[in-house]
């Protein structure tokens, strides 16, 4: 999951390098130097953790769960984590310095993984998004202390509606739009279906192999889940792997 997988970050720039080489360009291993690839990568999924679309607006660069037309957080809550935002920079209190290293920092683990973004790999990113947005809300509310009461109110039904619409994507469309293996179809009827069938035959063979055509998932993650496997059992056996659980 590194972005120092050569085959993966620089197979690109190999490419590139070959046919400067291949054309008589004396500068191919500098333009194409591995150093300034591996930088460009890094830098760029930094920047992906602060994408508004994958934040506000639909969360579908998220590789293994997401809802259409639904990020990470719900939309009526951008005005208030950039009025926030601009509070913490006009005040620059030490709480504050501090929140805002939440956003400088949050992205930094992730930016040498594969597949940005990924929510969990920016969790102090997710937090700084949270405070910001609460400050936000608190300190619009108290700022038009003679609106005080609509403002809440009508705050409070707009994210009501929005809550709303979640259910309705995650109960109702996603089910039907997530069914293949090339998308989120592994968390509804596609994987959910074929595992008991899986169960109720394994004992028969000496080892059962359950892979996908297409290498996007892992199959383990989803037997572990349906299987209500105990974590405490996983994480014991965990320690002995050194790639992906074989089998469990």
């Amino acid at each position: 999951i590194s972005i120092f997988t050569l085959d993966i970050t620089l197979s690109t720039s190999i490419s590139e390098m070959q046919n400067d080489i291949d054309s008589g360009n004396r500068l191919a291993a500098v333009i194409h130097n591995r150093r300034y690839a591996f930088f460009l990568t890094a830098l760029g999924n930094y920047f992906d953790y602060f994408n508004l679309d994958y934040l506000f607006i639909s969360s579908d660069q998220t590789r293994y769960f997401y809802v259409n037309y639904v990020g990470l957080y719900y939309l009526v809550e951008v005005p208030f984590v950039l009025y926030g935002l601009f509070i913490l920079v006009k005040r620059r209190k030490q709480n504050d310095l501090f929140i805002l290293g939440l956003l400088i920092i949050g992205p930094i683990p992730a930016m040498i993984t594969l597949g940005s973004p990924f929510p969990h790999r920016g969790l102090l990113l997710l937090l700084f998004i949270q405070i910001t947005s609460a400050l936000g809300f608190v300190s619009a509310a108290s700022s038009i202390s003679s609106f005080k009461k609509p403002f809440v109110l009508g705050f409070a039904a707009i994210y009501a509606c929005s809550v709303l619409f979640f259910l309705h994507q995650y109960f109702i469309h996603s089910p039907k739009e997530f069914n293949a293996e090339t998308n989120n179809g592994a968390w509804f009827s596609t994987v959910k279906d074929v595992i008991p069938i899986v169960n109720a035959n394994k004992d028969k063979y000496d080892r059962v192999v359950f892979t996908w055509s297409k290498a996007k998932l892992v199959p383990a993650v989803y037997f572990l889940f349906y299987d209500l496997v105990d974590p405490i059992l996983l994480q014991t056996k965990a320690g002995s792997w050194t790639n992906e659980p074989p089998s469990f």
